[in-house]
């Protein structure tokens, strides 16, 4: 009798550490998704916006924690709300400036840089740049830190032109300073080419 509680009460230990063991790697998301494939979808998504022969690996980034985009980030600002959901914390080992988060529900993914006296945050999805937010001052935590960016904006990193109202990325045509201009359904402007019959210039202003 005794013999067999002990060897029921060791199998019912090794089960539950089997199962500590595995819901580790899931970090506790209700959706269970797992921390290697979400440093795969960062790494697919984030190179083709590297340049200057910079690449991110899955061994350069470090899992730190998973929390929520309302309590992560702060856009009392932006007059808009993005998705409330969970998301994985990663550091770039190399870079400590650069984060990255990965969203569990939407599957976007944050690209974070915070700098000195600044930052910015551009969130990709489906392989395209969904908004755009940037944040001025030294420090993070205050209530009124990051703002959606408004007009267009070129970051290093992409080589196209994107026009944001509110921090979101705009598609179609769009009216700016007395001018007509032209973006694709992936946010990037288009130059040098003829939309609906209209002639675009190389600056992506329509030639009248």
């Amino acid at each position: 009798m005794i013999k067999n509680n002990l060897v029921k009460t060791i199998s019912l230990t090794i089960i539950a550490m089997s199962l500590a063991v595995s819901n580790s790697i899931y970090a506790n998301a209700e959706d269970n998704v797992n921390i290697e494939k979400a440093k795969a979808e960062i790494v697919r998504g984030i190179n083709p916006t590297l340049e200057n022969g910079l690449s991110l690996t899955t061994d350069d980034l470090e899992f730190e924690e998973e929390t929520t985009v309302k309590k992560h980030f702060d856009y009392e600002d932006t007059k808009i709300n993005l998705i409330d959901e969970k998301i994985y914390n990663f550091k770039n080992k190399q870079y400590i400036k650069n984060h990255y988060y990965y969203g569990l529900n939407s599957k976007c993914i944050y690209n974070e840089y915070r700098g000195t006296g600044g930052g910015s945050l551009t969130v990709l999805k489906d392989g395209n740049i969904y908004a755009e937010f940037e944040f001025c001052g030294g420090n993070y935590s205050g209530q009124h830190g990051w703002f959606g960016t408004n007009g267009w904006s070129q970051d290093a990193n992409y080589p196209y032109w994107y026009y944001f109202k509110n921090g979101i990325v705009q598609t179609g045509w769009i009216y700016d300073n007395g001018k007509w201009y032209y973006c694709y359904s992936n946010g990037e402007m288009a130059h040098d080419t003829t939309i609906a019959g209209y002639q675009l210039g190389a600056d992506g202003a329509w030639i009248q």
